[in-house]
């Protein structure tokens, strides 16, 4: 008996796929499969779910003890794709210290209609390469939307990214005459990044903020969606996003470098500043760096941030530690 694995299973994102070439287009930036390094990070992809939703709304009516009838409504498919971040010299677009992050994006460029994301799986391929027969299975899903991103920066760890999207609908196939070739990641370079290869800015102030002794940092981005519908149509035409964005930051660091946590009180006010440019915010800036600590990549940022909580933990048998959440509206990535 065949058994589907990791080792069988591939992600595609392509431009257009099987009869469903209008839907699995590419609108965001021109109609085009998704380039890593411009459209996607380089991702080891660690799991990828895909859960359609049926949408169905019982119908009671006078005369009847039970459900007299079902309408039928639109449903929604969610993709949830997480995984370990990479970096391959040369394939970002501007990768450099001055640019918005890996792919010089910020959540503005991912306002429109993602395009197409296809997950095949079936049993490992057999040595010689030829077909096998066991039966797989394939979800073709279009129309995508991507909802929420999130990086997660952890001592002694590698960086972790989790990218959500949301669609109205999918397509489940068999999998039988296709031999599916191994690949590692979206096939680029498997270099991942770990907690040694990370740099870290945190400004108050406008005011560089020593951040030693940083335990984790996580970053959560938001793209709120309202369904527009409309007579005669059953799917939404469109999920424009519903500004503004939203966007968390948490900041955990040993309570002995927890300098921070001197600026987050109950007083705190964001216009105190004689310039308005210039609010009382908070920015975190993670970088790239190489072996000899210099930067060579901006990976991700939150600017213009506001504290929300400050918190400082004491416990026996564990370090004292300092949490920083933080909350705004702009996240380069």
């Amino acid at each position: 008996m065949a058994v589907a694995n990791h080792e069988g299973s591939k992600i595609l994102f392509p431009s257009s796929f099987l009869t469903y070439s209008d839907e699995m287009k590419n609108e965001n930036g021109g109609q085009h499969a998704n380039v890593v390094g411009e459209d996607i990070p380089d991702i080891a992809y660690q799991s990828v779910t895909i859960t359609s939703r049926t949408n169905t709304q019982p119908i009671s009516a006078i005369g009847y003890q039970g459900v007299a009838a079902i309408s039928d409504l639109v449903g929604t498919v969610e993709v949830a794709m997480e995984g370990i971040l990479c970096y391959a010299s040369g394939v970002y677009t501007a990768a450099g210290t001055s640019a918005k992050g890996l792919l010089d994006k910020d959540l503005y460029d991912f306002t429109s209609q993602w395009g197409g994301i296809v997950v095949q799986t079936k049993g490992q391929d057999t040595s010689d390469g030829t077909t096998q027969t066991d039966t797989g299975r394939q979800c073709c899903a279009y129309g995508m939307f991507l909802t929420s991103v999130s990086y997660t920066f952890q001592q002694n760890t590698n960086v972790t990214t989790t990218w959500n999207f949301v669609g109205y609908n999918c397509v489940w196939a068999d999998l039988t005459a296709t031999t599916i070739t191994p690949v590692v990641g979206t096939g680029i370079n498997l270099v991942p990044l770990t907690s040694q290869h990370i740099d870290i800015d945190l400004f108050y102030h406008n005011v560089s903020v020593p951040v030693d002794g940083v335990q984790s940092v996580t970053f959560n981005a938001t793209l709120n969606r309202d369904e527009v519908f409309e007579l005669g149509t059953k799917g939404p035409f469109d999920r424009p996003v519903r500004f503004p964005f939203e966007v968390t930051a948490s900041v955990e660091v040993l309570a002995d470098y927890a300098d921070m946590l001197n600026e987050v009180t109950p007083t705190y006010t964001w216009n105190n500043e004689s310039t308005p440019s210039t609010p009382n915010s908070i920015k975190i800036f993670v970088y790239r760096k190489n072996s000899v600590g210099t930067r060579i990549a901006k990976i991700c940022g939150a600017p213009y941030q506001r504290p929300t909580e400050g918190s400082l933990r004491v416990a026996v048998g564990a370090n004292s530690t300092s949490t920083i959440n933080t909350t705004g509206w702009l996240f380069e990535l």
